[in-house]
């Protein structure tokens, strides 16, 4: 029985960012102009989890119905992502405006992916979350 691939545009657009973002955080000579105030340590730590991250979003959207669980849990990261960046840009000094946008952002792309994932592959978050009903269990 052959199944459909289900393709998000969406989702591989937000994978593409994210490699855009993991750029112009390792170019640490640009975060004046982005208002980012982070150790130069931290940015390129983060721009490659940035990198990881837009690889399993770029290689999941080519296929929800086998990597739907993943994206999913791509979406929880991002939740504990905006709560660490908003938690930081409200209360601790020395980050900067764009770490709030960044958090605001993050939180934006998990509802994103907790809406897309489940309408396309007709399964719900319970269900992806934990893997069942996927293709990609052995």
């Amino acid at each position: 029985m052959s199944q459909t691939i289900i393709k998000s545009s969406i989702i591989k657009f937000s994978g593409i960012c994210n490699i855009g973002l993991a750029l112009s955080l390792a170019v640490v000579p640009l975060h004046p102009l982005l208002g980012i105030e982070i150790p130069a340590v931290w940015a390129i730590l983060l721009g490659a989890l940035l990198l990881y991250t837009a690889s399993t979003l770029i290689i999941g959207s080519s296929d929800l119905n086998r990597y739907g669980s993943v994206i999913i849990h791509e979406a929880m990261l991002r939740f504990a992502a905006a709560a660490l960046l908003i938690y930081a840009s409200l209360f601790i000094e020395g980050f900067g405006p764009m770490i709030l946008l960044a958090g605001l952002s993050d939180a934006m792309w998990g509802l994103v992916y907790l809406v897309i994932v489940p309408k396309a592959t007709h399964m719900s978050i319970v269900e992806l979350f934990k893997n069942e009903n996927t293709s990609f269990q052995s």
